[in-house]
């Protein structure tokens, strides 16, 4: 078993450091334990920053949310012949 000391370093501090490290791994996969362990940060601030680093990246455009709601429209209307 490998215990790896945690840092205590500010939030924007390790925020940086996790965006960081994402972009140097390029296409490979980047686990949030790997990050703990590398950067010696608190798994539970890794997953706090990741959840926020996703939704500030990941925002659909408003044609993909048209587009959603109508695919909605149309699946419920599907589900609504059934019951007729």
């Amino acid at each position: 078993m490998k215990i790896v000391p945690v840092r205590e370093i500010p939030y924007d501090y390790a925020k940086l450091e996790i965006i960081r490290y994402i972009q140097n791994a390029g296409d490979r996969k980047v686990y949030a334990f790997e990050l703990a362990e590398e950067l010696r940060l608190d798994y539970d601030l890794i997953i706090k920053i990741l959840s926020e680093y996703i939704m500030e990246t990941e925002k659909p455009s408003i044609e993909e949310l048209v587009e959603e709601n109508n695919r909605l429209k149309l699946e419920l209307a599907e589900r609504l012949k059934k019951f007729r």
